[in-house]
């Protein structure tokens, strides 16, 4: 499923979405190679990363307030733990839409693919009148697109588990 243009990358498209924070470019590097085969496929490496979060990870809003708990402290030599790296590393192995889709676009970016997050909602309720679609906090979301450099265009991955399904079917309208 492709709902994004332009269907070309520029040098400075490909260097901007190809960014990584430079304190976690190792880390990420290593992590992705445990979590997936390596691979030159973006299609590939990122149904992979989907799927090992499907299937080791749950979505659960607490994390952050376990984070917070566990790394902040008020002293002047405070010193924090990068969120990513700690969800990454949590033996809770839960969290959110923004956590999973995070972790996926910095864990391509780090082996090499062009990736983004997208935000918005996941709108499926339509008014009784048929005027108009709802929206609901309950439909807000996060997920990814990657840029497939076969095909020359941005496919969708939902990372987050208990969501991936959403998308499979999902045809947008009036994105063209």
């Amino acid at each position: 499923l492709s709902i994004s243009k332009p269907k070309f990358m520029t040098k400075e498209n490909k260097k901007f979405y190809s960014q990584v924070p430079e304190n976690l470019r190792e880390y990420l590097n290593m992590r992705w190679q445990d979590m997936t085969p390596v691979t030159h496929d973006a299609r590939e490496a990122a149904e992979n990363i989907q799927a090992y979060f499907h299937s080791e990870y749950s979505y659960d809003l607490e994390f952050v307030n376990m984070y917070y708990e566990e790394n902040y402290t008020y002293d002047e030599d405070f010193e924090t733990r990068d969120i990513i790296e700690f969800f990454l590393n949590s033996d809770y192995k839960a969290g959110h839409c923004e956590l999973f889709a995070t972790s996926t676009v910095l864990l391509l970016r780090s082996a090499g693919f062009q990736a983004r997050y997208v935000s918005g909602s996941t709108v499926t309720e339509q008014a009784t009148s048929g005027d108009y679609m709802i929206t609901r906090a309950k439909d807000l979301h996060a997920w990814v697109e990657v840029w497939d450099s076969k095909t020359k265009e941005w496919f969708v991955v939902d990372p987050t588990p208990s969501r991936g399904a959403f998308f499979k079917d999902y045809r947008p309208k009036g994105l063209d």
